[in-house]
């Protein structure tokens, strides 16, 4: 959006992250546009304040991200496990929050390689908690592509095999 353009009343609700991020930019700019400002009115931190909740959606959504990814490993790790039902619960309920908070802005922001190695740290110690390992054949990077992860139609099973296939690849090649 322009300086000087009518602000989209609709963009806090289409993309909160790019809202959040461009209203900051344009506080930052008020005092050398509106010198008359009062001296009182912190628009330094107000601009901060309001970057950081844009963060935080950044951060949530990685989070989503990261349980999805832990419970994946889990389940292609343990695949005779009870909690599987459980995990597969759980992993849809993070989906579910993953689509309804997700906005266009992030998709270049999140950062997949290092969420699914902080899955696998995670993954690692549940997993060893119950005499279980994830195994040495588990892909080091990540093996899903944003676009799959966001999709309405994700399915838990599916990503599971997908995941158990390339680990079975990786170990014959």
């Amino acid at each position: 959006m322009s300086d000087n353009t009518v602000p989209d009343r609709t963009a806090h609700a289409s993309d909160f992250f790019a809202w959040s991020q461009d209203q900051a930019r344009l506080l930052r700019r008020l005092p050398g546009l509106c010198p008359d400002l009062p001296h009182a009115l912190d628009l330094e931190n107000v601009a901060e304040e309001i970057e950081d909740l844009g963060r935080a959606e950044l951060a949530a959504l990685e989070s989503q991200i990261r349980n999805i990814f832990v419970h994946l490993i889990k389940a292609c790790s343990d695949p005779a496990s009870r909690a599987i039902p459980h995990w597969r619960t759980e992993a849809t309920i993070f989906h579910a929050e993953l689509v309804q908070r997700f906005f266009p802005s992030l998709r270049q922001r999140i950062d997949l390689q290092q969420t699914w190695r902080l899955a696998l740290r995670i993954a690692h110690a549940a997993l060893r908690e119950h005499g279980r390992e994830i195994g040495a054949d588990m892909p080091a990077d990540c093996p899903f592509r944003l676009d799959e992860l966001v999709a309405e139609d994700f399915d838990f099973d599916q990503a599971a095999a997908r995941l158990a296939i390339q680990r079975n690849a990786d170990r014959t090649s």
